[in-house]
């Protein structure tokens, strides 16, 4: 087998939330809203036992969704991205589609100038996760809020964009078997590279060969990992 660039495997750490301003308080600061508003949004909120706080201020017709967006944008602490057309990024940008729902983040526009990538959430930011795009991308991963038709259109986008393909691997297999299962992969992609990155109980694996093409293996981690 021919040799093969692997650095070691690093595991993301667990994203710190600080202590975040309450969404209801940042409309209210921002004067979209009013403190009647709030207390019947709330109460609609406990009465019902379901959805997000922006959501029953939107069907009360307190505030649009604009304004919900630029609010959650304001309470993640980056930018709002007002998407209105798809844009494609490079094939390698990509990360495996089930990592892609399970995160609610998607790659909506790349800097090769600046070696940066801007990530698209729909509403909260995780940066365990945008630590492992970087050391899986090789570039600097920039979180920001996406209005939901933007964040599917860029979804879609996805199908179009690959040079590579995906393989999840459900059932649950030791590190011993993972390994021989990474090395045999890596000999019929004839890859140069592997790049590994723990995403929540998954491992992400990459086999790099030359061009863009890549392959992507998607493990369950095995309990004592």
């Amino acid at each position: 087998m021919r040799a093969l660039e692997c650095p070691t495997v690093r595991g993301a750490p667990r994203a710190v939330r600080g202590n975040r301003l309450p969404l209801g308080l940042i409309l209210l600061s921002q004067g979209d809203i009013t403190h009647a508003q709030l207390r019947e949004a709330l109460e609609w909120q406990r009465a019902k036992k379901s959805g997000k706080l922006g959501e029953w201020l939107v069907k009360l017709g307190a505030v649009t969704e604009d304004q919900v967006l630029a609010a959650v944008a304001a309470q993640q602490g980056c930018p709002l991205f007002p998407l209105q057309e798809p844009q494609r990024v490079p094939p390698r940008m990509y990360w495996p589609e089930l990592l892609m729902h399970r995160y609610s983040a998607v790659p909506v526009f790349h800097s090769e100038l600046h070696a940066s990538l801007y990530v698209g959430f729909l509403q909260q930011v995780d940066h365990a996760f945008l630590l492992s795009l970087e050391e899986m991308l090789r570039c600097r991963a920039r979180p920001c809020i996406l209005p939901s038709p933007a964040y599917d259109r860029q979804l879609k986008m996805r199908a179009f964009s690959m040079e590579g393909e995906t393989i999840a691997i459900h059932q649950r297999q030791s590190r011993i078997e993972m390994t021989r299962t990474i090395c045999n992969y890596a000999e019929q992609a004839r890859a140069e590279r592997c790049l590994m990155s723990c995403c929540g109980d998954r491992l992400w694996t990459r086999l790099e060969a030359a061009g863009e093409h890549h392959l992507d293996l998607l493990f369950r981690m095995p309990p004592t990992a």
